[in-house]
């Protein structure tokens, strides 16, 4: 896979436990939800996270390995990668 920014290659790093409760979610909303990715309270409120700053924390550490991509300062654009 490639960066879409620079076009150099990334390797997706392993995900923690919390990390892929939060992927299969964004992953199973996109799928039920026809291509709209959630919002944080969304994915708060579907997983076993009870803050945004959590669910904050988590997307951009997805984001940081490779998982998803977010563009910034608008809502609910989260794309698996």
């Amino acid at each position: 896979m490639k960066c879409p920014y620079c076009n150099n290659e990334i390797k997706k790093i392993p995900l923690t436990k919390n990390m892929r409760i939060v992927f299969d979610f964004i992953k199973d909303y996109i799928d039920a939800n026809n291509g709209t990715s959630p919002s944080y309270e969304n994915i708060m409120d579907g997983t076993i996270f009870k803050s945004k700053s959590n669910v904050a924390r988590y997307i951009l550490s997805l984001e940081s390995r490779g998982w998803i991509k977010k563009e910034m300062y608008k809502k609910r654009t989260l794309t698996l990668l």
